[in-house]
């Protein structure tokens, strides 16, 4: 009888063992750990580019890249977040689309060595309506609260 008690038990911590590395392994190969980008498969912005981003920021604004999370490359331009300082809940339109943060923030567009508003390089057509949606299902993600407009 000791035997089929000691057989049980081993039985059940293989299941157990084998539940714990499937979590594991579905953890790694989902990208629980936020590599690069501060949030699940978020992209990765490459080393050159950042390196001038953080020039132009600097020469711009007088202020350096820290706290601004990637959201991608849409033809050119790389799109960016930074969380402000307001504790209220901010809300921005920009081609229709609504944008929503629990406290205030920017989503910068670095195009061509410059800086702009999303709605400046929606206005521009540097960003496509397509690709502020895209931006905004980012910036759910990013923020884990948003609309379906």
């Amino acid at each position: 009888m000791t035997s089929n008690k000691t057989k049980s038990r081993t039985r059940i911590s293989v299941i157990i063992l084998i539940m714990v590395l499937v979590v594991a392994l579905l953890m790694v190969l989902g990208g629980c750990g936020n590599a690069g980008g501060g949030v699940d498969s978020m992209p990765e912005l490459d080393a050159a580019v950042e390196a001038q981003i953080r020039q132009d920021l600097y020469k711009q604004y007088g202020r350096p890249f820290g706290g601004m999370v990637y959201y991608g490359t849409f033809n050119g331009a790389v799109v960016l977040f930074s969380e402000g300082d307001t504790p209220t809940e901010m809300t921005m339109f920009v081609a229709g689309v609504l944008f929503v943060n629990q406290s205030g923030f920017t989503i910068s567009v670095w195009y061509r060595n410059e800086f702009l508003s999303l709605d400046e390089a929606f206005r521009q057509k540097i960003l496509t309506r397509r690709e502020i949606r895209t931006i905004r299902d980012t910036h759910r993600i990013n923020t884990a609260i948003g609309s379906n407009t």
